[in-house]
C-alpha cells in the first residue's frame, strides 16, 4: 500500500523518517519567489523570508529517496513525477 503525505515541512521536523521512502519535489529559489509572489500575491521580500525560515532546498533534497524537478512546465514535471511513481510501484 502506498500513502502519499503532502507536508512542506517534513524534514524539517523529522518526520520523514516515520516513512518508507521521501520525494522531495525542488526547484531554484527565484522560482519559489516567483511561484510564492503570483500564488499569495505577497511581496519578493516576504517570499524570501519565508524560503529563508525553512532548511534550504540542497539539504531536503540530500535526504530524499526520489526527486522531482518542478523548474520548467507543469507537463514537464507531471512527466517526472509519472517516472517516480512508476519506479515506486514497480513490483
Amino acid at each position: 500500500m502506498i500513502g502519499i503525505y503532502d507536508a512542506a515541512l517534513l524534514v524539517e521536523t523529522g518526520i520523514y523518517k516515520e516513512f518508507d521512502g521521501l520525494i522531495v519535489v525542488h526547484c531554484s529559489v527565484e522560482t519559489q519567489i516567483e511561484r510564492t509572489v503570483a500564488r499569495d500575491g505577497c511581496s519578493r521580500d516576504e517570499a524570501q523570508a519565508r524560503i529563508d525560515a525553512q532548511l534550504p532546498m540542497e539539504e531536503k533534497v540530500a535526504v530524499a529517496d526520489y526527486t522531482i524537478s518542478s523548474e520548467g512546465t507543469l507537463v514537464e514535471t507531471k512527466e517526472r513525477a509519472r517516472i517516480v511513481w512508476e519506479t515506486i510501484t514497480r513490483p
